[in-house]
């Protein structure tokens, strides 16, 4: 059983938090995880308010985006519904309107919580992404046939950029 664990030391962190701190945490179903168990354990915090994204591209954007307080809203029809493509399916709606309105609103709350907080967690979960019509990584591909996109996996220094 030995060989199956890296043994390491982890060095301590250049920061500590406490319950009077307020935790953000943004990015793949870990940040979710995460975030759920700091609220159980008393802590103030907030999760993945687009949903779950496991892309560093769509998170970026929309960091950047929400910060800027401008954002070009993506958003397509499916069937009888709009989603956005920076989202997940939660945030959906019966018009463009509708769905526009939400993300906005979310922005919005999300930008308010980015000046106040006092960490920012930021989970990735794949380099792999699917690019609509050759245009940018999408965060959802809402069920739009596999055909519509191209999968491609980003540069180590796209990601850090």
């Amino acid at each position: 059983m030995e060989g199956m664990f890296l043994k390491f030391e982890p060095g301590r962190s250049p920061f500590s938090i406490t319950h009077d701190d307020q935790l953000l945490f943004l990015g793949s179903c870990f940040s979710d995880e995460i975030a759920s168990r700091a609220k159980d354990s008393g802590f103030h915090c907030a999760s993945n308010p687009f949903g779950t994204v496991f892309h560093p591209l769509p998170l970026a954007r929309f960091l950047k985006e929400t910060i800027a307080g401008s954002a070009e809203e993506r958003i397509l029809k499916r069937e009888d519904h709009f989603f956005s493509w920076d989202a997940s399916t939660l945030l959906y709606g019966k018009s463009n309107d509708e769905v526009f309105t939400k993300l906005q609103k979310v922005r919005l709350e999300w930008r308010n919580q980015l000046k106040t907080a006092s960490v920012l967690f930021v989970t990735f979960g794949t380099a792999w992404g699917y690019s609509y019509h050759d245009s940018m990584v999408v965060a959802n591909c809402h069920k739009v046939s596999q055909a519509e996109f191209r999968k491609e996996l980003s540069e180590t220094i796209e990601i850090l950029e």
